[in-house]
């Protein structure tokens, strides 16, 4: 049902955009289903996990990868942070004080600083002949809400799902943190749909005695605490200015992500209109609920 949709003649024309801010590493799976059928437009300023052709990209109707650094300010060049782990590398310095006290840390050790061209979200848009987003995903290192309200409001308030992966602690210095995306969510027509918090040991392996194999099993059988957190929100689909085409795509979205009640009341919505597709598209979720 959800390729039935997608090759609906609306997508024909104006096809998912998603948005990849930090694509490091392997594509998603929640976007399997969806690849073929969309745009990516991808971000990654450090490139040591940036996926290589055929592994993920090929799968997308189009992929437009954008090396330069996503910045939420103008166009230019900005320091970039690359560190030990490559997914910890940001345009925001670590704040090693603050990490200091986490088994951790050791990830966050700076290993070059480089000057790197910035671009904006909007200029990549253009540059992608596109003018819209679908879903946005952003694991910035600590500028994801920035990022996000860098967007214009006709814009952002079209998205359908947008995914945040903020800090908790202190890890960088100056960062969106978990509450500023919490405080300004409100404020938004999205609702909480998944948050799953993540973590780290507040251990040092100095203060431990033994040899280095003791200290790696007495660290390992530590508790996690919280650090950062992974969120994700979908549009409310309340706004009057959403028509078929954002309700087909959120009932997609709704239903890859298994929010099938919320799908259901897509469904029953837009079976109202004109496009008979809503009845089966209510079926099919219904029969997900039972």
């Amino acid at each position: 049902m959800i390729e039935k949709v997608l090759n609906h003649q609306i997508f024909v024309e104006t096809p998912p955009v998603v948005l990849d801010i930090g694509a490091s590493g392997p594509v998603p799976k929640v976007w399997d289903e969806i690849s073929k059928y969309s745009h990516c437009i991808a971000f990654d300023g450090d490139d040591r996990e940036f996926p290589a052709s055929g592994q993920g990209i090929d799968a997308w109707k189009k992929y437009h990868r954008f090396k330069s650094l996503c910045s939420a300010d103008e166009e230019g060049a900005a320091e970039f942070f690359l560190t030990k782990f490559p997914f910890c590398s940001s345009t925001l310095k670590p704040d090693e004080k603050a990490l200091a006290d986490w088994e951790f840390a050791h990830l966050f050790e700076v290993e070059e600083i480089t000057s790197q061209e910035t671009t904006t979200i909007n200029k990549s848009l253009e540059k992608s002949s596109l003018h819209y987003v679908d879903w946005f995903k952003t694991d910035s290192q600590g500028t994801d809400l920035r990022l996000f309200k860098s967007l214009p409001e006709e814009i952002r308030k079209r998205i359908l799902v947008a995914d945040f992966e903020p800090g908790i602690i202190d890890a960088y210095c100056g960062e969106d943190k978990l509450h500023h995306v919490l405080s300004h969510m409100e404020k938004e027509p999205f609702w909480v749909h998944s948050m799953e918090i993540k973590g780290s040991k507040r251990i040092l392996r100095k203060n431990l005695g033994g040899e280095e194999e003791i200290k790696k099993n007495i660290i390992k059988q530590q508790k996690d605490s919280p650090c950062w957190c992974e969120i994700s929100y979908i549009n409310d689909m309340k706004s009057s200015q959403l028509g078929l085409r954002e309700n087909l795509l959120a009932w997609v979205f709704s239903s890859i992500l298994e929010q099938h009640g919320f799908a259901l009341g897509i469904a029953r919505k837009g079976s109202s209109s004109e496009d008979p597709i809503f009845g089966e598209l209510y079926e099919y979720s219904l029969s997900n609920l039972s």
